[in-house]
């Protein structure tokens, strides 16, 4: 065998160490991909629905709401991205795993009045899988850092149902 060879076949055995490794870690985590509707009474079910593509590096959120469409993309590596909050106010997000819980954040500054000062909203999101995979779990936490009089809130958990095979 070549030194040559022996390079080669050195770095794909590295390479693919570092794929199988990747793909080990990414294999504890659930998979969140797919549709779902917000499960609620029938009165109230207003058609809101989430679309999720997850991948190892990211997990891109679009929130159905009314027929109005907004989309996230969270990086899962614990880095900050640039991203419109829900209500288009710009801001960062980021994600990361605690377990098999998923935490998406994302911070935004925005101006209630055009000569007030800018007040950020921080939102936190800790979604949750059932065994089956099937209902979606997702309890939502916000605080506001620059507003003493305001206070952090939490709202009721949301459920959503799987669309389709998980």
């Amino acid at each position: 065998m070549s030194l040559r060879q022996g390079l080669l076949l050195f770095l794909g055995a590295v390479a693919s160490i570092m794929i199988f490794a990747r793909v080990g870690l990414a294999a504890g985590q659930p998979n969140y991909s797919g549709k779902y509707s917000l499960k609620a009474p029938k009165s109230k079910h207003d058609g809101s629905s989430l679309e999720v593509a997850q991948t190892p590096e990211s997990i891109e959120v679009t929130t159905v709401d009314q027929g109005n469409r907004t989309t996230i993309r969270y990086p899962l590596d614990g880095s900050k991205a640039e991203c419109s909050a829900p209500q288009g106010a710009s801001g960062t997000c980021t994600g990361h795993f605690s377990g098999k819980e998923l935490i998406l954040e994302w911070t935004a500054v925005a101006l209630s009045r055009p000569d007030a000062k800018p007040t950020r909203t921080h939102r936190v999101d800790r979604w949750s899988l059932s065994k089956d995979a099937r209902k979606l779990t997702i309890e939502t936490h916000f605080d506001f850092p620059d507003l003493t009089a305001m206070t952090a809130g939490d709202s009721s958990p949301k459920v959503y149902v799987r669309l389709g095979n998980p």
